[in-house]
């Protein structure tokens, strides 16, 4: 049976005109996929570069 857990990530990012700071919570199996989850939502919605981005994960 695969468990479904909830990952929250907090992150900075830097847009056009400044920094960000954002915390969101993804449902994933694998903290793997929650963070790719966040790259996708971060290239797609926000248009950050993924090398832009400061990921904190906490422990």
């Amino acid at each position: 049976m695969t468990t479904i857990k909830n990952y929250g990530i907090w992150l900075r990012y830097q847009s056009r005109t400044s920094y960000h700071n954002m915390y969101k919570v993804y449902r994933d199996t694998t903290l793997n996929g929650a963070v790719e989850q966040m790259y996708t939502e971060m290239t797609s919605h926000h248009a950050v570069h993924p090398n832009h981005q400061n990921d904190h994960y906490p422990s």
